[in-house]
């Protein structure tokens, strides 16, 4: 798949700090660190692979997305209700959102490929059977996965466990290597990568099926 005007995004300039786009799925993609951000005092590089897998996405099944549009300070994912949360959490109650998929970027020299953010199993609780069927769509498509290493989700403000605890739905982090998401990298598989969500799609309105049943 040609990515080029999802990257393009990124290049242009937007009026908003975050951008949300409307599906018809029950499913959003958030990426909210898609540019330079600020933890600590410290300078964060932009995750803007796993926003072209947001935006991408939309196109391809349906699904909402967001993603940060601007650099304004701050981190959206880790400051205590960041607006960019607020409105992530808002939009999801009033438009019938009924899974978020949260989307990270792992250095490149991190060992994993996909890094799901549970917290030991809490951020799944309830939803283990969807969980299980998503990991093994990576692992089926050849990737590997290290559960909550190198992180886990065990802040309260971090996307997941805001997600989980702010609407109550089911809400997934997952970390991506971003040495896979790059065309003209060495390593990149985004094409791969991208059928995965796809079927990870799939995977989820499967089980929003079989509830509503």
């Amino acid at each position: 798949m040609d990515c080029k005007k999802y990257f393009g995004f990124f290049d242009e300039e937007h009026p908003e700090p975050y951008v949300i786009k409307s599906g018809t799925l029950p499913i959003i993609i958030s990426a909210p660190h898609t540019y330079r951000h600020f933890r600590e005092g410290r300078v964060k590089e932009a995750e803007r692979g796993a926003g072209v897998i947001a935006m991408a996405l939309g196109d391809m099944k349906g699904t909402h997305w967001m993603v940060k549009a601007r650099e304004d300070g701050d981190d959206p994912n880790y400051s205590a209700d960041s607006p960019y949360k607020k409105a992530l959490a808002a939009y999801m109650t009033e438009n019938g959102v009924r899974y978020l998929i949260d989307l990270h970027e792992l250095a490149p020299s991190r060992p994993t490929d996909v890094n799901p953010l549970i917290n030991g199993g809490k951020n799944i609780k309830g939803n283990e059977d969807l969980y299980g069927e998503i990991k093994n769509v990576f692992i089926n498509g050849g990737f590997t996965v290290t559960e909550d290493f190198p992180y886990a989700g065990k802040t309260d403000t971090r996307g997941t466990a805001y997600g989980n605890r702010k609407t109550g739905l089911f809400s997934l982090q997952l970390e991506l290597n971003s040495r896979l998401l790059y065309p003209g990298g060495e390593h990149c598989r985004l094409d791969d990568m991208l059928k995965a969500f796809g079927d990870i799609v799939g995977a989820i309105m499967r089980h929003d099926m079989k509830k509503d049943g």
